[in-house]
C-alpha cells in the first residue's frame, strides 16, 4: 500500500537502530577480545621473567648439586667453597677444573667426617679450638712425644744453667679475659679472611685434623723398614713387543742394554731400566704379583699395567730394609688412597651437577677472585 507523501519509514528507522547496537556490540566484543589478549600476552611475559629470575637468581643458589653420605651442598655452598680452595687450598687443575676439583674435596670431607672419628677418634670443639689458637698463635705447637722428651731435657739442661748463672726471673701472665678477647678478635679478621661462616670452618678444620690422624695412623703402622727389591724395568708399548724383549732376556740377552735400546721410559732407559729400591708394598697389585715370590737375579713374565706391558728383573731383595722419608710418604699416600676408595665404596656419593649450574658457580668464583673476595 502506497505511503502517504510526509509520513516517516517506521521500519527503516527501526532497522537502522539495530544496525548501530550491532555494530557497537561488535566493536565492545572486539575490544574485550583484545583486552583479553593484551592481559594473556603480559601474563606470558611476566611468567617468563618470574622464570627467568628462578632460573638464574633464585634456583641456582639454591640447586642440589651434591650428595654425600648424610650431607647435601647446594649450588652457593659450592660457589663459597670454590673460591676458598682455590686461595687456600690445593686444587690439582685450572680455574676451569675448579669446581669438579672443590666437588672431589668436599666428598673426600664428608666421608673423613663420618667414616674416620670410627678408626681414629672424633674430633671434639676443643681440638677445633686448639688447631685455631695454634694457627694464629696463641698456643705452640704440639711436638711428637719423642720430640717434646729431647726438648724438655734439653730445656730442663738449659734452665739449670740459667739457675746456676742468674737468678729466676718471672714471667708475666696475661689475664685469661685480655687473651680470650685478642683471640676472639683475630679469629673474626680470619674468618673474614678466609669468607667462610663459623660452622662451615669448622667442618674444614675438623677434616683436615681427621686427615691428619688417619695418615699418622698409616705411618705408625708402616714403621721403619719393609720388604724391599731393587728392580730395573722395561716397558713398552704393545704386548708383541713385551714378549719379543721377553724371549731375548731368557736367551741370554742383557737386561740393561735391552732397556736401553727399547724401553718406552726414557728417564730409567738412560740408566738401564733401574728403578732403584722400591717397598714390595708400594707396586701395583699386578706387579706386586708377578714380583713378589722372585728371587734375585730373576726375571718376571710381561706384566700388563695397562696401557704399558712391562718386563722386570729382580736385582736384589732385602727383608727389613730401612724406609726414606720419601718412600715413607709415598707408602702414606698409597694407603690414604686405598682407604679413600674403600670409603666411597661404603658412602653414597651422588653429583648432580648440570652444566647450567656449574657456570653459575664458576662466574660467582671467577668474580669473587677478581674482587678480592672476603679478603
Amino acid at each position: 500500500m502506497p505511503r502517504p507523501r510526509g509520513q516517516a519509514d517506521q521500519r527503516s528507522g527501526s532497522t537502522r537502530v539495530s544496525s548501530r547496537r550491532e555494530r557497537d556490540e561488535r566493536a565492545r566484543r572486539t575490544e574485550r577480545i583484545a583486552i583479553v589478549g593484551v592481559t594473556a600476552v603480559l601474563s606470558l611475559a611476566a611468567v617468563v621473567v618470574l622464570a627467568g629470575l628462578y632460573l638464574t637468581q633464585y634456583r641456582p643458589p639454591r640447586a642440589h648439586v651434591l650428595s654425600a653420605g648424610e650431607t647435601d651442598y647446594q649450588a652457593a655452598e659450592v660457589a663459597r667453597r670454590t673460591v676458598y680452595e682455590s686461595r687456600f687450598g690445593d686444587l690439582q687443575g685450572g680455574i676451569g677444573e675448579a669446581v669438579p676439583e672443590t666437588l672431589r674435596v668436599l666428598e673426600e670431607q664428608s666421608i673423613l667426617l663420618e667414616r674416620a672419628p670410627a678408626v681414629v677418634g672424633a674430633v671434639t670443639d676443643e681440638d677445633v679450638e686448639q688447631w685455631l689458637r695454634v694457627h694464629l698463635g696463641f698456643a705452640p705447637p704440639e711436638e711428637p712425644e719423642a720430640d717434646a722428651a729431647a726438648d724438655g731435657e734439653a730445656d730442663e739442661a738449659a734452665d739449670g744453667e740459667a739457675d746456676e748463672n742468674a737468678e729466676d726471673v718471672p714471667v708475666p701472665e696475661e689475664d685469661p679475659e685480655a687473651e680470650a678477647a685478642r683471640f676472639a678478635e683475630a679469629l673474626a679478621d680470619w674468618l673474614r679472611h678466609v669468607d667462610l661462616p663459623k660452622d662451615e670452618y669448622d667442618l674444614v678444620i675438623a677434616a683436615g685434623i681427621l686427615s691428619d690422624r688417619i695418615e699418622d695412623r698409616f705411618r705408625e703402622e708402616i714403621g721403619e723398614t719393609a720388604d724391599q727389591l731393587r728392580l730395573s724395568r722395561i716397558r713398552l708399548a704393545d704386548r708383541g713387543g713385551a714378549e719379543d724383549v721377553h724371549a731375548l732376556l731368557l736367551g741370554g740377552a742383557d737386561f740393561a742394554e735391552l732397556a736401553g735400546e727399547r724401553s718406552a721410559e726414557a728417564e730409567y732407559a738412560s740408566q738401564g731400566g733401574d728403578l732403584g729400591w722400591l717397598p714390595l708394598a708400594s707396586l701395583s697389585d699386578i706387579a706386586r704379583a708377578a714380583i713378589e715370590d722372585l728371587d734375585p737375579g730373576s726375571i718376571s713374565g710381561v706384566v700388563e699395567t695397562a696401557p704399558f706391558f712391562d718386563v722386570y728383573f729382580v736385582a736384589e731383595r732385602e727383608e727389613a730394609r730401612p724406609l726414606d722419608a720419601a718412600q715413607i710418604e709415598a707408602l702414606v699416600t698409597r694407603r690414604w688412597d686405598e682407604w679413600m676408595r674403600a670409603q666411597r665404596a661404603i658412602v653414597a656419593v651422588e653429583r648432580d651437577l648440570s652444566d647450567g649450574e656449574e657456570r653459575w658457580i664458576l662466574e660467582r668464583v671467577v668474580g669473587s677472585l677478581s674482587g678480592g673476595g672476603g679478603s
